[in-house]
């Protein structure tokens, strides 16, 4: 019987498989499925690193450490001043085969899925096994990887999270108020065909592909730019793309009669 990698190795593969698909797939139909892979993915890996499932303060630790260590058992040792790294090994093995009984048939699922609704059925069933209400479904698919593991602080009030709950109310309920009220549905449409399919100029697609992947979200000093400044630059990139309209020919264009 072949070696197979502990659970935490098998997950960490899995979602870089669903990104190397998801870059590959980015004009395809089937992008969205891929996409609710990996939103599934992120949920998955959201309980793994929360630790609830382990009880013992020494062994968190570890494998606190071992996820920040990139899931090397040397390293981790390294850091923890462990000089037997089969301990490390060990207490890894163990974890891995605890949590492989919980996660491992979802995942699994979840990678053989050939629907949206058949991710979503899977990741209903983990939520059942493992007793997780859908605390994230408040919020926009996708953001529950950039959140933190819950975790139950007695030193805040709610009037201490004012920062906080205003940027989450943004990927929940306001969005749909933005984009309903203040967007024209037909643009949003039009921009939607521009990246699912291999609709209008190529051009535009790229721009695009740039813009929601990031590629402006910063300037020169790596300094964060604006939703309003990042179209700017998107616009700017994208004329400078036509090499018969730039600034040197509208400067020397003849007058009209």
């Amino acid at each position: 019987m072949a070696h197979q990698p502990n659970i935490f190795r098998k997950v960490r593969d899995a979602r870089q498989d669903v990104i190397s698909r998801l870059n590959d797939e980015i004009y395809s139909d089937q992008y969205e499925l891929e996409k609710s892979r990996l939103d599934a993915l992120d949920e998955l890996i959201r309980y793994v690193r929360s630790l609830s499932y382990i009880k013992h303060k020494d062994t968190k630790k570890r494998l606190e450490e071992y996820f920040k260590s990139g899931l090397n058992c040397r390293t981790t040792a390294a850091r923890l001043g462990i000089d037997n790294i089969n301990a490390v090994e060990q207490t890894v093995k163990n974890a891995s085969d605890k949590v492989r009984r919980i996660i491992e048939q979802p995942l699994d699922n979840v990678m053989q899925a050939k629907t949206v609704d058949a991710i979503n059925e899977a990741v209903q069933m983990f939520r059942v096994k493992t007793d997780q209400p859908d605390t994230y479904g408040y919020f926009l698919p996708g953001l529950s990887r950039f959140l933190p593991s819950p975790k139950y602080n007695p030193i805040y009030k709610l009037r201490d999270c004012e920062k906080e709950l205003t940027w989450l109310g943004v990927f929940a309920h306001f969005a749909e108020f933005l984009l309903t009220q203040f967007c024209n549905p037909e643009k949003i449409a039009h921009i939607l065909s521009l990246i699912s399919s291999r609709n209008g100029s190529a051009l535009d697609r790229e721009a695009l592909k740039l813009f929601f992947s990031g590629k402006f979200s910063q300037n020169e000093t790596g300094k964060q730019r604006t939703i309003q400044q990042q179209v700017s630059h998107m616009l700017e990139w994208l004329e400078k793309q036509n090499p018969y309209m730039n600034e040197e020919d509208e400067v020397n264009a003849p007058d009209a009669d």
